[in-house]
């Protein structure tokens, strides 16, 4: 439907912004890693680019890391670009997908944090909100985590349908997200 359709006409505006933000996450300490790389190619795989959309996502993440980039301006030719309708959806799949860009290589370092806190602000979402969708990748990360250390991990057909994760580091770490003590 109609719905659909105006989903469908803000995947490029989302796709170009969300490519510049990821090289600009991963630009925030000077040099982008192999992890940050293979984190960019896993979410091409996750949106499905075909080779056009891909050699595109490259030339917005290239562009992104530039000294120069220009963030306020590529944040308002999203929101310009994106439908209302649709802007709170598609800001969430947004910060998810920077999250995995900045847990890449490990827990970011305090200026990936900086740059990614600043992201969310200037596309409007209110820093509580950002920690708690932090805190959920937080926690769906350490559950993927774990249950490939234990075994019980999907196929790996089903994994392809996964949002692409990595995982907190210890369990002391998940009470630690989930605002929990020990005892719990």
């Amino acid at each position: 439907p109609a719905d659909a359709d105006q989903r469908e006409a803000a995947q490029p505006a989302f796709n170009r912004a969300v490519f510049q933000l990821m090289g600009y996450l991963a630009k925030a300490d000077g040099r982008v890693s192999e992890q940050h790389i293979a984190a960019a190619r896993a979410i091409m795989d996750y949106l499905h680019l075909n080779s056009a959309d891909r050699r595109a996502a490259i030339a917005c993440f290239t562009e992104g890391k530039q000294p120069g980039f220009m963030i306020d301006a590529a944040i308002a030719a999203f929101q310009r670009d994106c439908s209302h309708r649709h802007y709170s959806a598609l800001l969430q799949q947004m910060l998810e997908l920077l999250l995995n860009v900045a847990y890449a290589g490990g827990d970011p370092s305090s200026m990936a944090y900086a740059r990614l806190v600043a992201i969310a602000e200037r596309l409007g979402l209110a820093r509580l909100q950002f920690e708690a969708l932090h805190t959920l990748f937080r926690a769906q990360r350490w559950a993927q985590q774990s249950s490939r250390q234990t075994g019980s991990d999907h196929s790996h057909e089903q994994r392809a349908h996964h949002r692409p994760t990595t995982a907190v580091n210890s369990l002391a770490e998940a009470y630690t997200v989930l605002g929990l003590k020990r005892d719990a």
